[in-house]
């Protein structure tokens, strides 16, 4: 019985194994890496975006109090 209820388990597992293979075809790689490529592309503009308003000179917004 014991024997019977671990290849009861095995089979669902090797199907896992399979569809997990397959997923991982020439096709989906590429796909896959356009999508990270892009996405390291986005974080780029972000930090760059994120850089220029953290690093503006604190000076420059003292000038322009004392214009007004």
């Amino acid at each position: 019985m014991a024997a019977g209820g671990g290849l009861e388990g095995l089979v669902p597992l090797l199907e896992e194994i399979r569809q997990s293979r397959e997923a991982f075809n020439p096709e989906n790689m590429t796909t896959m890496r356009n999508t990270v490529e892009e996405l390291k592309s986005l974080m780029t503009e972000v930090r760059s975006l994120l850089d220029q308003e953290v690093n503006k000179p604190v000076v420059h917004g003292w000038l322009e109090e004392e214009t007004e």
